[in-house]
């Protein structure tokens, strides 16, 4: 009988494993890096190989990362139950146990170094810029790598539909710094959705850019009102239309919509924020390796959201 154990657990996770039911749901899907159980409310608890990066309810397992959960003999529909610290899925017994992840902002007020931001944001875009796996947002991240929103000359020999996806944040992004609340939920909800894969880029970069928007928030307000009222607004962004897109995508984007994403995506705005030049280049890396395009369209929704944050 195969027996896993537990590397790291997201605080959602920690809390549904710690609870006194038995069922946790049961397999909704199964990949060569991940298995995703669907719960009662239609959410997702992953278990995932070693080296994930660390995401709210997601449980990073000592699974090889060049092992595979399908491997395994996992599959879709299987009931998952936990029990006295452990939870099973067919023959596979997993330990619960090791650290909890919290989100950045549950734990930490980030530091902020303002004279220094549109250097950091310029930096984080002329790595990415460097990097083989952007080549669709290339153009994008060499307009960013100037410190400021690129204009629509700047952008011209981007792919048609990365101008789309452009597009729709920079309408994003200009309804909120005008103050246009309804404007802004109608133009995130052209996001939702937007694109091919598991999670579409629309998503990924909504995502990044609503994470940018509450760690820019804590740092210039820091309090709890401000944080709640930017909650609401990210969840109108994506309520109407949440079933318009993929469950992961939904999962990823109700954490987002709160603040909460994977401890790579914040631990690379802490350091933008921060002015820590000297990690930025593999925090980037490290945000680029996610998915085939997912950690890029991400980083673009971070970059664009610190932009309108800060007016840059």
């Amino acid at each position: 009988m195969p027996r896993l154990a537990t590397i790291s657990m997201g605080s959602a996770a920690a809390t549904l494993c710690a609870g006194t039911e038995t069922s946790l749901g049961f397999v909704h899907s199964v990949f060569k890096r991940a298995c995703n159980v669907l719960r009662g409310d239609g959410t997702l608890l992953s278990f995932s190989v070693s080296g994930t990066p660390n995401f709210p309810s997601n449980v990073v397992t000592d699974c090889p990362a060049e092992g595979s959960f399908q491997a395994l003999g996992i599959v879709s529909g299987q009931v998952v139950r936990c029990c006295l610290g452990t939870v099973a899925i067919g023959a596979v017994t997993i330990d619960l146990g090791g650290s909890t992840y919290f989100p950045a902002l549950t734990v930490e007020q980030p530091l902020y170094r303002s004279a220094l931001l549109p250097a950091m944001l310029s930096h984080a875009a002329r790595c990415a810029a460097v990097t083989r796996r952007t080549s669709a947002n290339l153009p994008l991240f060499l307009a960013l790598s100037r410190g400021a929103m690129p204009q629509g000359a700047e952008i011209a020999l981007a792919e048609p539909f990365t101008l789309s996806l452009w597009r729709n944040l920079c309408a994003l992004s200009g309804a909120l710094k005008n103050g246009c609340h309804p404007e802004a939920e109608a133009s995130a909800r052209h996001l939702l959705g937007l694109g091919a894969g598991l999670t579409p880029a629309g998503d990924d970069a909504l995502a990044g850019f609503m994470l940018a928007l509450h760690f820019a928030t804590a740092v210039q307000h820091g309090g709890e009102q401000e944080h709640l009222a930017l909650t609401a607004l990210c969840e109108r962004m994506i309520s109407p239309r949440r079933t318009a897109t993929t469950i992961f995508s939904q999962e990823m984007l109700r954490f987002a919509a709160r603040g909460y994403f994977t401890d790579v995506a914040e631990d690379l705005l802490l350091a933008i924020l921060a002015g820590h030049e000297e990690v930025l280049a593999p925090l980037v890396a490290r945000q680029l390796s996610i998915g085939a395009s997912s950690g890029a369209d991400q980083l673009l929704g971070m970059l664009v959201g610190i932009c309108t944050a800060f007016e840059l």
